[in-house]
């Protein structure tokens, strides 16, 4: 079995001025939700194969936070990532992003060829959202009213090509409630 991993960033400063590759930092909370969710994975999947991750800093902060706990697991940092408040065409089935599509169409292409392999996406909401509901055929208007705290995590499971199981959505049980974001 092969398992995605789509984690949210941790809270970041949004009034910050500054561009999203060069500023938006995380706040304190925010590096506390990256290291609760890091110590999390690290104790539900030990052998986790690749991490990527949005070049916003946001982004690289909280997977190198995750990252601190698998020393031995690659950490990929891909523009493709990136958050976009508009992620369809006007024919509303395909992304903009070729990338989007690969996933969509060729999730195998991120797993190594053994057994059993573990891939994390430390991104932004919206592409979250996008993947999911584009992979379980939701309506457009559903995937926008989808709510994903910081530092959620949503999974899919694939069992085979064509057993795929969404294992969990917007999974945030793993944070206090009182860092909730």
């Amino acid at each position: 079995m092969h398992i995605l991993y789509f984690i949210r960033h941790g809270q970041y400063d949004d009034k910050d001025t500054r561009t999203d590759c060069t500023g938006k930092e995380l706040l304190s909370k925010g590096k506390q939700q990256a290291e609760i969710t890091g110590s999390w994975l690290a104790e539900k999947e030990p052998a986790l194969t690749s991490i990527y991750c949005s070049d916003y800093v946001r982004a690289r902060q909280t997977a190198g936070i995750i990252r601190s706990y698998f020393t031995n697991t690659p950490l990929h940092v891909l523009q493709d990532l990136r958050e976009c408040e508009n992620l369809y065409y006007k024919d509303y089935r395909t992304s903009p992003s070729s990338f989007l599509d690969n996933l969509m169409e060729q999730p195998e292409m991120f797993f190594p060829k053994k057994q059993d392999s573990s891939v994390a996406f430390v991104c932004h909401a919206n592409l979250i959202r996008y993947f999911i509901s584009r992979y379980f055929l939701l309506d457009r208007a559903q995937w926008q009213n989808l709510w994903l705290g910081n530092c959620s995590i949503s999974t899919l499971k694939f069992h085979d090509k064509s057993n795929v199981e969404l294992d969990l959505l917007a999974f945030e049980e793993h944070i206090p409630r009182h860092l909730w974001t």
